[in-house]
């Protein structure tokens, strides 16, 4: 799927930005999108509760055409590591949110392979903040990177 490409232009445009990838590494997605856009993100960070608010929010996001990053923990709880092997998620990694519907939320991973489907329930022990980013409107062609067509 190519066009999910923006996340990984994303994070090489961050990396060049504080001058290493090693420089980025426990940056957080909605930084990025602050630097990049030029505009405060939204982000949900820490403990999130999963609710059904916070779930019309992502498919309203996604109706949007905003961007949305997940961020996963550096390390993993012992609950949480069945829950990341169950699902293939690697830790202290950034996934695009690509997807809501039946309760899942579908994470994209910009290396192109282990893309996962993720109870909604269960993205508390998976990531330490979902990020988003302004919609395409605003930011199509301004710095080169467009959400995915839906």
């Amino acid at each position: 799927d190519q066009g999910e490409s923006w996340v990984a232009l994303l994070e090489k445009a961050y990396a060049q930005v504080q001058g290493s990838y090693q420089n980025t590494e426990y940056g957080n997605a909605d930084e990025a999108f602050d630097m990049l856009q030029a505009s405060d993100a939204d982000a949900w960070t820490g403990s999130f509760v999963p609710s059904q608010v916070r779930y019309v929010h992502l498919i309203t996001a996604l109706n949007d055409r905003r961007p949305i990053v997940a961020t996963t923990f550096s390390k993993a709880s012992a609950e949480a590591r069945p829950i990341l092997d169950q699902y293939r998620v690697s830790l202290n990694h950034c996934y695009a949110i690509v997807g809501v519907a039946d309760g899942k939320v579908t994470l994209h991973n910009p290396w192109g392979h282990t893309h996962a489907n993720v109870a909604f329930e269960h993205l508390p022990m998976l990531l330490q903040a979902i990020s988003f980013g302004r919609a395409e409107s605003a930011t199509a062609g301004r710095h080169g990177m467009a959400p995915p067509k839906r």
